[in-house]
């Protein structure tokens, strides 16, 4: 029931959680500690988001597959036959590219064209990580999570000349970007937290232990590929630029074209507050 499950998450027995649809979905911990210790394969349909997170939390148990459309127009209609809300396939085809860079961080990917095809194709991939879990092998994964901030203040955003170009800082282990980005802001600009707040796509509040973030980007690092978290922070109250930073209009920074453009009609809803 929906109270069973609000219960769940002040328990903290939920790995993850998202309201879609005013339906609650989420990952029990207890369910999937119990697969582990007896051995059993779970499979979970999940954001890129919760995927990371919770790849993050079991390193050695996880394997992700990115399942790719064959195509956007066909994306869109899929979508359509199924029914989903207008509103709801437009704001899914704005974050597509950010979620297609992901696939590079993932162990596999299978183009869902022909489905017989993909369901063949994921038959092969479980039965391949089944036997290499058998023998003790390891997968070599390295990554490296960092959370990048964005904060946008009176139309312009925080700019250092020499990179990294905003604020920027490695994830803990167990830490949610969103928290890190919060956590990244207010330390490095001794701001308060009841002064600054995430930007969000929408005029609704985001239900879910996860707040996406405004963009992903993924690169090699050394060693290690890079996954980056990019969050916007919109700060109400004025905050002097650090030694070597700056307040510039965000068309000097460099940033990409579709997060100025997700700001625009937040900062006409702040910058009166």
């Amino acid at each position: 029931t929906t109270e069973q499950f609000q219960q769940m998450i002040i328990d903290n027995d939920l790995l993850e959680w998202q309201q879609v649809h005013l339906n609650l979905y989420g990952i029990p911990r207890q369910t999937v500690d119990q697969a582990i210790a007896s051995g059993h394969d779970l499979t979970a349909d999940i954001d890129v988001l919760g995927a990371t997170y919770i790849r993050s939390l079991y390193p050695d148990n996880v394997v992700l597959i990115f399942i790719q459309p064959p195509s956007l127009t066909e994306l869109e209609n899929r979508m359509r036959t199924r029914g989903e809300p207008k509103h709801e396939i437009t704001r899914r085809m704005k974050r597509v590219s950010m979620e297609m860079n992901y696939a590079q961080v993932c162990d596999y990917v299978i183009v869902n064209d022909h489905f017989d095809q993909a369901v063949t194709r994921l038959k092969t991939i479980i039965e391949q990580e089944r036997n290499r879990h058998a023998k003790g092998q390891t997968a070599e994964r390295h990554f490296r999570h960092v959370v990048s901030v964005v904060a946008w203040e009176d139309e312009k955003v925080l700019y250092h000349h020499q990179p990294p170009h905003f604020l920027q800082d490695e994830i803990e282990t167990g830490e949610l970007p969103h928290k890190a980005a919060l956590r990244v802001t207010q330390s490095r600009l001794n701001a308060h937290l009841e002064s600054m707040m995430l930007h969000t796509e929408g005029s609704t509040p985001h239900q879910g232990s996860f707040i996406p973030p405004t963009n992903i980007d993924v690169i090699q690092h050394e060693q290690a590929q890079q996954i980056t978290f990019m969050y916007v922070v919109l700060l109400h109250t004025h905050i002097d630029a650090p030694p070597g930073w700056s307040w510039l209009p965000p068309e000097e920074t460099g940033l990409p074209a579709e997060i100025i453009e997700l700001l625009q009609p937040q900062t006409e809803l702040t910058s009166g507050s």
